[in-house]
């Protein structure tokens, strides 16, 4: 087939969005499809240097709806189906009405944040009126494909009941062969942040600093464990396993001889520190660390690159991610593929994404993660049946059975 695939426009930075597409594309290439990426290109947005004032949003529009519009209506005369990757591009639906075309849900908070739902997704004036061509541009679309059921259903009551019909449920796959690594390479890869201590514990949060990704409930929740680890007496799996002879199976997997963490010889609770890999945190954020005095046991590790990312999460004790709204959840599962037990909300599409492999709680219940915290901090049986069950649970995100079933769809919209 001859797949058109419609990216983001590179200059928004959106590079979840970005690794979906280059996923899709070199997966539906090695199945023996022809596939052709087109974006908008920055073009006139390259003049806003040339203008005071805020102009490059609206010359950044005019890459997008003037002339990306002309680029994409000469494409389509190659293709034989078209996939807008990212849903916050559907109203180029509007364009695609005589050739089979798909589009790709992520997540619909920010249409209903325009909408006025509390999604934690403030909108702007102008956004509301994106957010309005979005989903026209949806309902317009032959077929939705929807990374959770979450989002289906969203889909189905904002857009209307018809749009059972026309939509699909597919999970994603994972968009990078994260794995477990060995001591060596964890050490190698983030010798770069001498900040973080490998020696001692760290919990890890993946994302950005978007108050619906709750940075400040961890830091909460991190708080809470750093004063009940100090009130605790030091009798727990993990404090003693230098002494167990089978160390190496407490904190690593039990499917790989070799432990993949690198060896803490000497723990202190004390010392824990909290790992915050993506966007700095904000002003805000700060202060509230330096509020719960813990500013000195904080790291930040600004875009790290995925061998970078891979290691953290192969170091990390746990995974704490109390988000209060995702489309999907990507760090839960790439977490999952490290050997690295995932403390998750159990909100939005996050309880389907994890399975069984994760602990879940409410997004707002920051002793409640602090509890399951220590709940695997004490016995390392608990946190090793964690890793396991993650382990299990991605094997359904296999990044060919994702292409595969694209594939399928593209084919049954040729042939419908």
């Amino acid at each position: 087939m001859k797949i058109l695939l419609i990216g983001n426009y590179l200059i928004d930075r959106q590079e979840s969005m970005q690794r979906f597409t280059n996923m899709l594309a070199a997966g539906l290439v090695n199945l023996g499809h022809e596939v052709r990426v087109i974006r908008p290109e920055p073009f006139w947005i390259k003049l806003a240097s040339n203008f005071a004032g805020g102009l490059a949003k609206w010359f950044g529009y005019v890459d997008k709806f003037l002339a990306f519009p002309i680029a994409l209506k000469q494409a389509i005369a190659w293709a034989e189906v078209v996939h807008i990757c990212d849903h916050s591009n559907a109203f180029y639906t509007k364009y695609l009405q005589h050739v089979p075309h798909l589009v790709t849900c992520h997540d619909l908070a920010a249409v209903r944040g325009a909408m006025g739902e509390d999604t934690d997704c403030p909108v702007s004036t102008t956004g509301k009126i994106l957010q309005s061509w979005i989903l026209n541009g949806l309902k317009q679309a032959q077929l939705v494909v929807c990374d959770s059921s979450h989002t289906k259903k969203d889909l189905e009551r904002l857009a209307g009941g018809q749009m059972a019909q026309r939509s699909k449920l597919l999970l994603l796959g994972l968009n990078h062969t994260y794995g477990q690594i060995s001591a060596a390479a964890i050490a190698q890869r983030l010798q770069a942040f001498p900040q973080l201590d490998l020696s001692q514990p760290y919990l890890l949060n993946v994302g950005s600093s978007l108050r619906r990704k709750n940075r400040e409930g961890v830091l909460q929740t991190f708080k809470l464990v750093c004063t009940k680890l100090a009130a605790q007496a030091p009798d727990s799996d993990y404090l003693n396993y230098a002494d167990d002879a089978n160390a190496p199976e407490i904190l690593g997997s039990l499917d790989q001889p070799d432990n993949s963490i690198a060896p803490i010889t000497n723990p202190n609770p004390q010392q824990m520190q909290l790992v915050f890999a993506g966007s700095p945190l904000t002003a805000e954020q700060e202060q509230l660390a330096q509020e719960l005095n813990l500013s000195d046991r904080i790291v930040q590790i600004i875009k790290p690159d995925n061998n970078q990312l891979e290691a953290l999460y192969n170091q990390a004790f746990a995974l704490l991610f109390p988000s209060k709204f995702e489309g999907f959840g990507w760090p839960v599962i790439e977490a999952q593929a490290c050997g690295c037990p995932v403390l998750c909300s159990d909100r939005t599409s996050l309880p389907e994404v994890a399975g069984s492999g994760a602990i879940l709680r409410d997004a707002d219940d920051a002793a409640g993660f602090a509890d399951a915290v220590l709940e695997i901090f004490n016995h390392a049986q608990k946190r090793q049946n964690l890793v396991s069950l993650g382990f299990a649970n991605i094997k359904r995100f296999e990044p060919a059975i994702m292409i595969q079933k694209y594939a399928d769809i593209y084919a049954e919209l040729l042939h419908h």
